[in-house]
């Protein structure tokens, strides 16, 4: 990594933080309801505005707007500190696993500190599972950035911000992805994380499980079908679930399918 390229990253993270500060009036959500022993397995997430009124309502128009930009700004800030962690360390944040393997925290624990929150990293105990007594506690400090302002949720701890994982995706194996070598595809042509219904405890090892031979769940019911979606380039699009043929999604799951995307895309 040159000290240019990790300086640009830094400055456009940095002033997209300040945007979502400066915007965060105008889309903040009220506060969900105490966590209960439930959530702690995830929950169905629901639409933070009627997206069908809000096609004939300007206020809920542009409420909707101001939630779609601040959620679009969260999937850039988690994009470059995957980017930011690659050039570091040779490789993308994954699940902090023990030493046969089984996954413990999330990675969205170990990006933290390329999220301007090494201070709350620090306060896990990386050798211990999400839900063990100590760890469990920090399910409610959640940093913004991975919350929604899309959906809404019962818990504060839970996300929709999940990766995809499977045999033929970019993670879910012991070993972790890396740019460029696990994306022979492209990673203009690969999703890095989604926007999904289903919400999970951010700490916990939980997210979209892809199998090309099975269909796909159905991620985006809570978007309206258009879930926002960062690229493995961390550009970030919203995935027509309307007009995306399935096999044209799973492709732009798997990294290294070899198979140009459809005209769909």
């Amino acid at each position: 990594m040159t000290a240019t390229s990790y300086l640009k990253r830094r400055c456009l993270a940095l002033s997209l933080v300040a945007a979502l500060a400066a915007a965060g009036a105008s889309a903040r959500q009220p506060d969900p309801e105490p966590e209960s022993p439930a959530d702690r397995k995830g929950e169905k997430a629901t639409p933070a505005v009627d997206l069908a009124r809000s096609a004939t309502d300007a206020k809920l128009a542009q409420q909707e707007r101001a939630n779609h930009t601040k959620s679009s700004n969260h999937l850039k800030l988690i994009g470059i500190a995957f980017h930011n962690h690659n050039d570091t360390y040779g490789y993308l944040s994954n699940d902090i696993r023990d030493r046969r393997g089984k996954a413990l925290l999330s990675w969205r624990v170990a990006l933290l500190p390329y999220l301007d929150q090494a201070r709350l990293h620090k306060q896990f105990k990386l050798d211990e599972p999400w839900d063990s007594k100590h760890n469990l506690k920090l399910l409610e400090k959640m940093p913004d950035v991975f919350r929604s302002p899309r959906v809404k949720t019962r818990s504060k701890g839970n996300t929709v911000y999940q990766v995809f994982k499977g045999p033929n995706a970019p993670f879910g194996r012991a070993a972790a992805p890396r740019i460029p070598a696990s994306f022979p595809d492209g990673t203009s042509n690969t999703i890095l994380v989604v926007e999904a219904t289903d919400a999970v405890p951010w700490t916990k090892p939980a997210d979209i499980a892809f199998d090309r031979t099975k269909k796909l769940p159905d991620f985006g019911k809570a978007f309206g079908k258009r879930p926002l979606a960062v690229l493995a380039d961390g550009s970030v699009r919203v995935l027509n679930l309307n007009t995306l043929r399935e096999e044209t999604l799973k492709n732009a799951i798997d990294p290294a399918d070899g198979i140009p995307l459809g005209a769909d895309w």
